[in-house]
């Protein structure tokens, strides 16, 4: 029995073992269940998979906002924009180490996603296909194939948030914004505006989890995994 005296107020505690163990035991279970940062793995990516001579990483951006460069059909030159992102999703896909040209994916979120049944939608960011496919415009996007592959995946999603987004192609926009400037005006208005807008279904005639998503990618490549 523990007295503890706070005050005018005596608290009678009566402390009990739950369970009893060595001290090495206690510790190989803390080591086994804590988390490790190996370092093999860029900052960021919150699911990995590798088949027979594909990887998938995918990376997670949180909620911000965000400073664009964006250049309209009717400019000479481009203009800087901050805009609010939600969670933002990139999935990239390498096969013998070689990034694929189009293997490289960005799909979104209101919420974090932490299960294979989350639902994924459209980014309303320019320089990417809106055929459901979520592939990306590379243009003249180059990453040196001798660097390690972490420093490559990390420059490939730098260059393309760096990149000056242009018209050349339609972006799926939510229900609130169909523009860069109504974009901004939103964002001044709330920083965090994009996590209350409607985004485009990843297909738009019925709704596409993360599961979904990941064994049509996988199947794409001839794998499978247990978890499907």
């Amino acid at each position: 029995m523990k007295v503890i005296i706070e005050g005018e107020h005596v608290k009678l505690v009566e402390e009990k073992i739950a369970a009893q163990c060595t001290l090495t035991t206690y510790l190989s279970q803390i080591l086994k269940h804590m988390p490790v940062s190996t370092g093999l793995l860029p900052a960021g990516i919150i699911f990995y998979a590798s088949g027979k001579n594909t990887k998938w990483y995918l990376f997670e951006v949180t909620p911000r906002t965000l400073d664009i460069s964006y250049k309209s059909r009717r400019s000479n030159t481009a203009t800087k924009h901050t805009v609010s992102i939600p969670y933002v999703y990139a999935l990239i896909t390498t096969v013998d180490d070689i990034i694929e040209e189009q293997g490289i994916k960005f799909f979104c979120n209101t919420q974090r996603i932490d299960k294979m049944d989350d639902p994924i939608f459209r980014t309303p960011f320019l320089n990417i296909y809106d055929q459901g496919s979520g592939n990306v415009c590379l243009g003249s996007m180059r990453v040196d194939p001798d660097t390690p592959i972490t420093q490559r995946i990390r420059a490939v999603l730098d260059t393309f948030f760096l990149s000056v987004f242009n018209d050349d192609l339609s972006p799926a926009w939510p229900a609130e914004f169909s523009s860069i400037a109504e974009w901004e005006k939103l964002t001044q208005k709330n920083p965090l505006c994009a996590l209350a807008c409607t985004y485009v279904p990843w297909v738009r005639e019925k709704p596409v989890t993360l599961k979904d998503f990941l064994k049509t990618e996988f199947e794409r490549y001839g794998d499978e995994h247990e978890f499907f």
